[in-house]
């Protein structure tokens, strides 16, 4: 499904949460596998400003450590090459196109990954895809924080298959 490029411009130009972030006198908060801190870590995709930002506040009051929130797969990948989370909530659209092959680095890593999307078409049958919770939006952060935990429980066996990001044809 095609995105509307007038509301989600190119990659290449300054990702808008990033500048919405920068505007409001914050930042993304970079964290790699060498942090001192014990809450488990979040993987946070969203390109939505405002969602991005009260989903980071909302997981952050319910003791989760975020890295994010990141509004692009390309964003998420170069953090994943050097950061480990514990778990991943994604929005299924992303300003540079659907994170199919984010949802695959992460799966071939373990990392449990609850997928967010507003399109129920979105919900394809990949076996790579198989492995994330999907979760249909709006959605209440309290039901989202329970998808969270339980998935967090269940720890999926990495595949090793590592994928290259771009875009999936």
């Amino acid at each position: 499904m095609a995105r509307d490029s007038s509301r989600h411009p190119p990659h290449d130009e300054p990702s808008r949460v990033v500048a919405f972030l920068a505007r409001a006198g914050r930042s993304i908060k970079p964290m790699g596998q060498g942090s001192k801190d014990k809450r488990p870590l979040v993987l946070l995709a969203e390109d939505e400003a405002i969602i991005a930002i009260d989903l980071e506040d909302s997981l952050r009051a319910a003791g989760f450590a975020v890295a994010g929130p990141f509004a692009t797969n390309a964003q998420a990948a170069a953090w994943l090459e050097t950061g480990r989370p514990d778990v991943a909530c994604l929005d299924h659209g992303l300003q540079d196109g659907c994170c199919d092959a984010l949802v695959r680095a992460l799966v071939a890593r373990g990392v449990p990954v609850l997928n967010l999307t507003g399109h129920d078409a979105e919900r394809e049958a990949l076996s790579e895809l198989s492995a994330a919770t999907w979760v249909m939006k709006p959605v209440p952060f309290s039901t989202l924080l329970d998808k969270l935990r339980r998935i967090m429980g269940r720890r999926i066996e990495p595949t090793g298959q590592l994928p290259t990001f771009g875009r999936s044809h």
